[in-house]
């Protein structure tokens, strides 16, 4: 019975000691670039005397982190300075050392990726940020090194006041944040030939059409090309930009429907909002659709594009978001970046209705957000960034500026107008695409 128990005992002494030397091999020490997570308080370790300069787009963000971090300051292991600004462009990131850690457009951000700490793959998880790749996964690609915070751009909206006077059922909406009604460009265009039949009237001005359709705007007219699925540079390659595909030829036909539909004009986006002329239009923060809501009291509505044919459009939209610029404290870096893209922080930045903030699906019932804000962000989470592929006989140029400098639309107009056929227009941005690319 004896030798029992002390075989028991030394089965358990056996036992603690492994675990003990198990978890002591598993322990993090600081130093040598490594970033320390402390399970136990839910924390990452901060190297002693850590000094990093932090990027905020508010004051009440650079206030919050001060009292979060109150101890580590106090006890002088960590000094934060704060830098008060929306974002910094690469060239002032690298040659200004404007701050450690920084806010910085996606574009702008993949001209110095080699300059980033990478992420801690503890924060991807933790804030879902792989829910959303529409917006990140270029740029992390391989490494996670940008995790994205705002998200700006042109957005699809409806008049909900019009078209319910209209007889449109708008309580009624589908995934897209449209109403159920009038979902597609096919439905629409059927409410655009009644529009042009009759003279009706809203707020005592003559409703002019369903859409003003315009082809002029570069960025707006974007998401028009996608309404058959193609995407520019979808391979992410410069030398397949995609202009040889039945994608895009597709989604040529369905422009010379639209213009047969709708009719093409100027750009008179904003008369939509100001002067009532289209249930439909395009929306950006410069058009002051808030005060115009209340001053009129109209309802306007943001949501996803219609569909073509069961195919989602995809606008462009422009993202800043967080990176960290290589510094002698990582670990600190990741414990401030922990904290920026905490619920407590994002609550703080909603409380800027200018701005819409990037918000992973599933985390968005953790916040009190406005009908508003909602809108912003279903609509947003169809939209795409601009390709950031470079040229390979040039990487300081990106493919993409081929479409920024207008050869795109040039082309397109001379179809619209008749000048040139589909097949002509498709052979042409062809050619175009590869003088350009061998300039």
């Amino acid at each position: 019975m004896k030798k029992y128990i002390w075989l028991i005992v030394f089965v358990v002494v056996f036992a603690s000691i492994t675990v003990t030397m198990a978890l002591l091999n598993r322990k993090c020490t600081l130093g040598d670039g490594r970033v320390c997570y402390n399970e136990e308080v839910g924390r990452y370790e901060i190297e002693d005397n850590a000094k990093l300069s932090v990027m905020v787009s508010q004051q009440s963000v650079a206030d919050w982190l001060t009292t979060y971090f109150q101890e580590d300051i106090t006890s002088g292991k960590l000094t934060l300075d704060f830098v008060v600004q929306q974002e910094v462009t690469a060239w002032d990131a690298v040659n200004q050392s404007v701050a450690d850690v920084i806010l910085i457009q996606q574009d702008q951000a993949a001209m110095i990726f080699d300059r980033f700490l990478p992420v801690d793959n503890q924060l991807i998880i933790k804030y879902l940020i792989d829910d959303i790749p529409q917006f990140h996964s270029l740029i992390n690609e391989e490494t996670p090194l940008w995790i994205p915070q705002t998200i700006d751009g042109l957005l699809f909206i409806y008049n909900k006041t019009m078209l319910d006077e209209l007889g449109i059922n708008t309580d009624q909406r589908n995934e897209f944040n449209l109403p159920e009604q009038l979902a597609s460009w096919e439905a629409i265009s059927e409410l655009n030939q009644s529009i042009l039949e009759e003279d009706i009237l809203f707020k005592s001005k003559r409703i002019q059409s369903a859409f003003p359709l315009t082809f002029q705007e570069k960025w707006q007219f974007y998401p028009f090309l996608t309404a058959s699925g193609w995407q520019m540079l979808e391979s992410n390659k410069s030398s397949d930009p995609g202009f040889d595909s039945i994608e895009l030829f597709s989604s040529l036909n369905y422009l010379m429907w639209m213009e047969k539909m709708f009719g093409s004009t100027s750009w008179q986006y904003e008369k939509v909002i100001s002067e009532f002329i289209s249930p439909f239009g395009v929306a950006s923060p410069w058009m002051f659709v808030t005060e115009i809501e209340a001053m009129y009291e109209v309802d306007f509505v943001y949501a996803a594009y219609p569909s073509y044919q069961g195919n989602v459009m995809t606008p462009l939209a422009r993202v800043a978001g967080y990176a960290v610029m290589d510094n002698a404290y990582p670990s600190a870096s990741m414990a401030v970046l922990d904290a920026l893209l905490s619920d407590e922080i994002v609550k703080l930045q909603l409380e800027n209705k200018e701005t819409s903030i990037v918000i992973s699906p599933q985390r968005r019932g953790d916040f009190e957000l406005t009908d508003n804000q909602k809108d912003h962000m279903i609509a947003y989470d169809y939209s795409v960034s601009e390709p950031l592929v470079a040229l390979e006989n040039n990487p300081s140029v990106r493919a993409w500026e081929f479409y920024m400098e207008g050869h795109v639309t040039e082309i397109i107009q001379l179809m619209i107008q008749g000048n040139i056929s589909v097949e002509d227009a498709q052979i042409q941005l062809i050619k175009k695409y590869e003088e350009w690319v061998n300039e």
